[in-house]
């Protein structure tokens, strides 16, 4: 139940609206009216203008500020969030930290933020193009996680010293070199970790859009050094760079 408690806090926006859950207590509050009292209009369920779902690591606002569809869709969107998030919650303590550990980043103290919109069941939770938006709706809650993951470790690249190794190299064309580690590092953690292999699948399937096969063949063989700890993210990086960047 803390796991819970952590996420479902979600905070209104201050002076941005009513939180909807409030009114029905309200309405019945106002119910109890003495002999002769005119009963007043029923009040309509009505959304804040943001709401914000926070985690150890991240914060995902949801609102009008970047949804068309708020908030007609407000509790939808929420309830689609929320579907997809215990598996984020279960496995950020540990999750974060070792991939963290493997690509040389410190982890900001600070929660990254996302704002999450409403997808249909056909989309992808990393299909919007901007790093900063998620789409909640279409994927498995796992798929959903790898593409936060994935989108965090891109936004504080600069800090790590692998994406440093790889931008010694050759600056211009590293980030497609980090992404596609990124994306094989995010896979490997969370496919190890699954319970269930279509969702183990359905995070292995995101590799053939991250990384050329050729990137993809070459991190699938030597990431397994960077695991072990048998060299530094920045020794990994100079590799992937001498090895890969010529390529892109």
């Amino acid at each position: 139940m803390e796991k819970v408690g952590r996420w479902a806090r979600v905070r209104p926006q201050a002076g941005r609206g009513v939180a909807w859950w409030t009114l029905g207590l309200a309405a019945s509050l106002g119910c109890q009216l003495g002999p002769g009292t005119r009963p007043d209009a029923v009040l309509p369920r009505v959304a804040p203008r943001e709401l914000v779902v926070r985690t150890a690591s991240f914060a995902f606002h949801m609102g009008a500020a970047v949804d068309p569809t708020w908030p007609d869709k407000a509790e939808e969107t929420r309830m689609a969030l929320g579907a997809r998030l215990p598996e984020l919650l279960e496995e950020e303590d540990t999750t974060v930290p070792i991939l963290a550990h493997q690509l040389g980043v410190v982890w900001p103290s600070e929660a990254l933020d996302f704002d999450v919109i409403l997808a249909d069941e056909d989309s992808r939770p990393c299909d919007a193009k901007i790093p900063r938006l998620l789409l909640a709706g279409g994927g498995e809650g796992r798929v959903f996680f790898a593409c936060v993951l994935e989108r965090s470790f891109a936004r504080v690249a600069e800090q790590g010293e692998l994406h440093r190794a790889l931008a010694a190299v050759n600056a211009h064309e590293a980030e497609p070199v980090y992404a596609c580690i990124v994306a094989y590092a995010v896979a490997a953690v969370m496919v190890a970790r699954a319970s269930d292999p279509k969702d183990a699948r359905a995070v292995e399937a995101r590799l053939a859009t991250g990384c050329t096969p050729d990137a993809l063949g070459w991190v699938a063989r030597e990431w397994i050094r960077r695991v072990r700890n048998e060299e530094t993210a920045a020794a990994f990086g100079t590799r992937a760079a001498l090895a890969l960047v010529s390529s892109h």
